[in-house]
């Protein structure tokens, strides 16, 4: 595995390849700048497979570095791990919406940033994944989905900082449920998601359902948030908790942004997307679920929500949507 460590402090870099090193990793890459950084990058002829990055810098944080390199050509699922001794919920906030799959805190601990680079592995694995959907949505013809499934997760990588659903998952991991108790989940479904699923090949269903993650992001504009594709039509974002949210009117808005985002799509012959909104879901003060739950729990709250059923269709998602 290629990896690139981002750090000023050279005592660090020194330690980090140390460590990383006795787990077997002997590709290292280490750079004191956000501006160095870029360089190596752009050398590079082969791609790095994962990159590190401290968030406190001079010059460019690691935060912007972050967004810098995902906005690079075939860095858009590239595992990127931070670097930070500040767990403050905003910082992590602002790290994983710049499109970082993860943290490990200063001082390191072995231990953590094993634990943290088995996350890796499984994102480069699930990377691959992703490298073949793209390509399938390149080369599938029409009426065609490839090996893609209704009930698969999608990279949204045109929907602005739209996240991985494994980045959200190990987001909600990683912060527990005691940080948490300040954050609500709120999930969109597309009830009609089957039928637009039919009527479309794998690319048309991609960037539509990219459309309405826009969609969806225009009306949470000046809300602290992150969005994911979950598959099955649904969508789940994390934001803060608040005392007031108004299912029905918030419904209404993201159905017309929809509707004037997509609205040619019925002189197609396509359904136009209709979304039902669930109303924001969180744990309690004591909970001992999963963190991820969180996720299927405003899901299965979404779709019992009232509006004119165009469709459905069971799938393994709903099975693992008896939560709470």
């Amino acid at each position: 595995m290629k990896i690139l460590v981002v750090d000023d402090e050279p005592i660090f870099l020194e330690l980090i390849k140390k460590y990383l090193g006795a787990m077997g990793y002997n590709d290292i890459h280490t750079v004191p700048s956000a501006i160095k950084a870029l360089e190596t990058i752009g050398k590079s002829q082969r791609s790095f497979d994962c990159c590190l990055l401290d968030i406190r810098m001079p010059d460019i944080d690691g935060v912007e570095l972050c967004r810098m390199i995902r906005s690079l050509p075939g860095y858009g699922a590239v595992p990127i791990v931070m670097i930070t001794s500040m767990t403050d919920k905003s910082y992590i906030d602002h790290a994983f919406q710049a499109g970082a799959n993860d943290y490990v805190t200063k001082p390191i601990d072995t231990t953590e940033l094993s634990a943290r680079m088995g996350m890796v592995k499984a994102l480069v694995a699930e990377r691959a994944n992703a490298g073949r959907l793209t390509k399938e949505l390149e080369e599938t013809s029409f009426g065609g989905h490839g090996s893609f499934k209704f009930e698969d997760s999608l990279p949204l990588e045109d929907a602005g900082d739209t996240v991985l659903l494994s980045s959200l998952e190990n987001y909600l991991l990683r912060l527990g449920n005691i940080r948490l108790l300040g954050s609500a989940a709120v999930a969109f479904h597309v009830q009609n998601a089957d039928l637009i699923y039919d009527q479309t090949d794998l690319l048309e269903f991609a960037d539509i359902m990219c459309e309405v993650a826009l969609a969806i992001k225009e009306c949470l504009i000046g809300v602290n948030h992150l969005l994911a594709y979950v598959g099955s039509g649904d969508f789940c974002c994390i934001q803060p908790r608040t005392g007031y949210f108004d299912t029905s009117e918030f419904q209404i808005a993201v159905n017309d942004k929809v509707a004037q985002r997509l609205g040619a799509l019925e002189w197609m012959n396509v359904a136009l997307p209709a979304l039902k909104v669930g109303n924001p879901c969180s744990n309690g003060l004591v909970s001992f679920n999963d963190p991820t739950d969180l996720i299927y729990k405003s899901i299965h709250d979404a779709r019992k929500q009232p509006g004119k059923i165009l469709g459905s269709r069971n799938s393994h998602l709903e099975r693992s949507l008896n939560v709470g």
